[in-house]
């Protein structure tokens, strides 16, 4: 397939000002047996005792997230996500996307997945990171230098894990929400969900001081998706005083958009990159290996 690309995207990828940004539409690559929101919350209920369905007219997801946190039952839930998000057949092998993210031009990589698929696809590929979930990784940082890999034949030659080494030793996955190692600090009851929104922690610092002067890819997210529209929203008010020479249009991946939807985002500084609705995955690929293939030349 031909994923039609903007012209002023090509020349930030080839200025290597292009930061990604995932969202769980893209750990469906791994596998289609990822669970969605509706088996998440499945799990909720269980664990509180209810019946999924009437569980559902007590509250919203947020609301119920934070009963279950109330009730003293998030650690059970979280360990029996991390096992349904991980399930032994999945592998990052599987997942072209994810094998190619490693070779992105960027200091760092930002994602609200709670799931581990992305430091995974550094390891398979051979690429060092650092994985940063809370404050004190800032400090404390961590780097993962697993060298080549002893179990798979990486995507690219070591031509390209050179570059990617000489530009960037230790690229940081910044996981914005959170994730399932350290159960402190995943976003998923109502008081984290919007502490998190307030943008006020160093993670959303940080994610500023990153984006300033280059476009976010978000990549895995829906553009019907309140979450990152209002982290958007956010991010766009705290750089209000930022000279418009500094700013850089934003891309969103994704398929099926209407032209009304198309403008609302535009507006708000996001223009959508569509790919078929039947091989979003082939399309994300193809967008990322152009990507990487400007930023080489």
């Amino acid at each position: 397939m031909t994923v039609l690309l903007p012209s002023e995207y090509e020349d930030t990828a080839r200025e290597r000002k292009v930061i990604p940004f995932v969202g769980a539409g893209f750990s469906k690559n791994i596998s289609a047996d990822m669970p969605n929101w509706r088996e998440v919350m499945d799990i909720v209920a269980k664990a509180l005792g209810y019946d999924p369905d009437v569980l559902g007219l007590h509250g919203d997801y947020l609301q119920i997230a934070q009963y279950l946190k109330i009730r003293g039952k998030e650690g059970a839930v979280y360990s029996d996500l991390q096992n349904l998000f991980h399930l032994p057949t999945m592998s990052v092998s599987t997942s072209r996307p994810h094998r190619l993210l490693p070779y992105i031009d960027a200091p760092a990589i930002f994602t609200t997945n709670w799931d581990y698929w992305i430091e995974r696809s550094f390891e398979h590929e051979g690429v060092p990171y650092v994985k940063i979930v809370s404050p004190r990784d800032f400090y404390d940082r961590e780097v993962v230098a697993p060298g080549a890999p002893l179990t798979a034949t990486p995507l690219y030659d070591t031509s390209r894990r050179a570059r990617i080494l000489r530009e960037h030793p230790a690229t940081s996955i910044v996981k914005f929400h959170g994730d399932f190692t350290d159960h402190q600090s995943v976003v998923f009851a109502e008081d984290k969900y919007f502490d998190r929104m307030a943008f006020e922690d160093p993670l959303d610092l940080f994610l500023r001081s990153e984006i300033l002067g280059r476009s976010v890819l978000f990549v895995g997210y829906s553009f019907t998706d309140r979450n990152i529209r209002f982290i958007w929203h956010r991010l766009r008010r705290m750089m209000a005083s930022v000279p418009d020479r500094a700013k850089r249009p934003s891309y969103l991946i994704t398929s099926g958009a209407s032209n009304v939807q198309q403008e609302v985002m535009q507006q708000l500084g996001i223009h959508l990159i569509q790919v078929s609705p039947g091989a979003v995955g082939d399309g994300i690929s193809e967008v990322l290996e152009r990507t990487i293939e400007w930023q080489e030349a």
